[in-house]
């Protein structure tokens, strides 16, 4: 008799115990399909206990389709919490430069405003030594 060709060992044991037949994992696939083969239901009707391997086979498949698209769900749900995070660390980014760049902005306007301050002091500087010259022109022409 031929068997479908993804039947597998797991399938055998299957069939074996839905018909009564007592098994062991540790058997041989040869010796599964041997006692198959040799139970009286397999005797009296073949075709009902091909059928029974087809329906054993499309269970374990629709349970693996099954797992596949749970797997694929958590493996698409993953991926959509690591956009997520990643949008997240990418604004969280966005607000850095942007209270960095305010930082700077800052930084940079107050050494502008601390410059002023310095050319002007300088101006006064110069301003009070234009009138120490002026009032006093001897100590700054050297004439004594």
């Amino acid at each position: 008799m031929s068997y479908h060709k993804c039947t597998r060992k797991e399938d055998l044991i299957n069939v074996l115990n839905e018909i009564g037949e007592q098994v062991s994992s540790k058997e041989t696939i040869f010796e599964l399909k041997t006692k198959l083969e040799n139970s009286k239901l397999f005797k009296d009707d073949p075709e009902f206990v091909m059928n029974l391997i087809n329906l054993s086979i499309e269970d374990r498949q629709s349970k693996a389709e099954q797992q596949l698209q749970i797997t694929n769900s958590q493996l698409e749900l993953e991926k959509i919490k690591l956009q997520q995070i990643e949008r997240e660390t990418n604004s969280q980014l966005e607000l850095e430069k942007i209270k960095l760049q305010q930082i700077e902005g800052e930084t940079n306007s107050q050494l502008e405003l601390e410059k002023i301050k310095l050319q002007q002091m300088d101006r006064e500087i110069e301003l009070q030594r234009q009138k120490l010259k002026e009032c006093n022109p001897e100590k700054f022409t050297g004439g004594n």
